[in-house]
């Protein structure tokens, strides 16, 4: 054989086991993980073009935040950014809220693995006021994350509004600090025939610039050029999202 594949085959326990196959060798592996690590176990509900956790998480690290920010998430849609960004804060795992394909196999204890959740529940932080603030103009995405952080851990953290990005003024919710902002605009079919998106980045990169200086921010460009748009200094990181390669930009305000 000259080629190379993956091939993966399911079984009734719904164990997936991948056959590699590259030049006459041949390896069998199982799957441990089941879903794609990717899903937190979190989002129950989703709306229009949701990001990856995997890249909030990314775009969130890129800016620097840290247990001692406040993001504010703008265009929320159902959260992924509040969420990544309550996971971190709080310390909880990734997979804290998920399970995984492992817990099946024969050898598996659960007990054992109970131990361990219960070690890390014991790191998870407590924070006595909001330190996330979501916000859309679109009422079914707010509906999708109130849902989304029915959890506790999320709704003690997270607080939900509906406001349109361009009403925000960052000292009333920060009292004067500076924190991180992060933006996944809405552009081409999402934004909508009438807008004109060119403009739409324009205006998105006028109110950064008036009233969220010294902010940090990550914000999804479909485009290298895009950047321009916006006149500021960002860092343009290359990620690969829903099929297509677009950019995330990365800086201070």
């Amino acid at each position: 054989m000259e080629d190379s594949f993956t091939s993966p085959v399911e079984n009734k326990s719904n164990q997936t086991i991948y056959i590699r196959a590259d030049n006459d060798d041949f390896t069998i592996s199982l799957d441990s993980t089941g879903d794609l690590l990717f899903k937190r176990g979190i989002k129950q509900k989703v709306h229009t073009a949701p990001l990856r956790e995997n890249l909030a998480f990314a775009m969130l690290f890129w800016a620097g935040f840290s247990k001692e920010d406040i993001l504010i998430d703008p265009m929320c849609g159902s959260g992924t950014f509040s969420l990544e960004a309550a996971m971190m804060k709080t310390n909880l795992p990734p997979g804290f809220f998920r399970s995984f394909a492992f817990e099946s196999w024969p050898g598996f204890s659960p007990k054992a693995y109970a131990y361990m959740k219960k070690q890390d529940q014991k790191k998870i932080i407590s924070f006595a006021e909001k330190q996330i603030f979501a916000s859309d103009i679109d009422d079914m995405a707010l509906t999708s994350l109130e849902q989304n952080i029915s959890n506790p851990h999320f709704n003690r953290i997270i607080d939900v509004c509906q406001k349109d990005f361009f009403s925000i003024y960052p000292s009333r919710i920060s009292h004067g600090e500076k924190g991180v902002i992060m933006l996944n605009p809405p552009y081409g079919k999402r934004l909508g025939e009438k807008k004109d998106t060119q403009s739409f980045y324009q205006e998105i990169g006028k109110k950064l610039s008036t009233d969220f200086k010294g902010w940090r921010t990550g914000i999804i460009l479909p485009s290298r050029e895009w950047k321009s748009y916006l006149e500021l200094r960002l860092e343009l990181k290359p990620i690969f999202h829903g099929g297509l390669d677009i950019f995330a930009g990365i800086g201070m305000i």
